[in-house]
């Protein structure tokens, strides 16, 4: 069985040279960046994903390692490509509904990101929460997103770009908003 180990050290690339197969565990190919060359123990030498959210049709999903450097997986297409460094830890990530090639990033320093995955531009970089972000969820229909934090959860109007209000008290873990868009 072929199985193939994409280096993401160069910063984009192929995921494989020819088509997969899978293994006996379903993986069809594993990333890794090389990053401490003299670790002897070889677990250590590579950076691992932190945060991965996928795309709503499934054919790419983005994934951020604990430098923040965000990657974009193109399964379709064979490709990858490092597109964003957040110099931070990133806390969370997903991918807005309304428009397929914006990601939103949750940085360690409570703000969020609206990032282009195909070009890694930052479109918008939001405020109000005081502490780090620990979930997204965008909404399925429409213009909005949902963050919570350790501090509040909130409602974002993504079109504006600015909070619509606090949704939530303190030690919200997760929220999301019904495929209805309740």
């Amino acid at each position: 069985m072929a199985h193939y180990a994409a280096d993401l050290s160069a910063g984009k690339g192929m995921l494989w040279l020819k088509a997969p197969k899978p293994k006996e565990d379903g993986t069809l190919v594993s990333a890794r960046r090389l990053t401490n060359h003299t670790d002897p123990v070889p677990e250590r030498r590579f950076d691992l994903f932190s945060q991965v959210a996928y795309g709503h049709s499934a054919d790419r999903f983005a994934a951020v390692d604990g430098r923040g450097d965000l990657y974009v997986f193109h399964l379709r297409a064979n490709r990858f490509s490092l597109v964003y460094r957040a110099n931070q830890e990133v806390t969370a990530l997903t991918f807005c509904c309304g428009k397929e090639n914006d990601l939103l990033v949750a940085c360690a320093d409570a703000s969020i990101r609206i990032v282009k995955s195909d070009t890694g531009a930052t479109v918008a970089r939001l405020k109000s929460h005081r502490a780090p972000v620990t979930c997204l969820a965008p909404h399925p229909l429409e213009r909005y997103a949902v963050s919570c934090g350790h501090d509040h959860t909130m409602l974002w109007d993504l079109e504006a770009l600015r909070r619509v209000r606090n949704v939530g008290n303190k030690g919200c873990a997760q929220a999301a908003f019904l495929h209805s868009g309740n």
